[in-house]
């Protein structure tokens, strides 16, 4: 399973989420957060979210960032992170 943090759809039109206009969502400019390492163990910087068993949180130096399977990601996502 890949998990793909979640950027949501701010600034992107309908079309560009529903992907009407292709490869026009590459040219809509985003900045992607950079993962914080608060610990040494994965698990004190990535905690579960809800109840889903597939959905995590990671801290991020403006507060925190969604992880879910990239399937159910519509909009804008991403798959690689810098983490400090």
């Amino acid at each position: 399973m890949v998990l793909a943090g979640d950027l949501g759809n701010e600034g992107l039109t309908d079309a560009l989420v529903n992907n009407q206009q292709g490869p026009a969502v590459a040219k809509v400019p985003m900045s992607v957060p950079e993962l914080r390492a608060s610990g040494k163990k994965l698990e004190d910087w990535i905690t579960p979210e809800g109840s889903s068993p597939v959905a995590f949180r990671a801290a991020t130096a403006s507060g925190s960032v969604t992880l879910k399977p990239l399937n159910q990601l519509w909009g804008r996502f991403a798959t690689y992170w810098t983490v400090s």
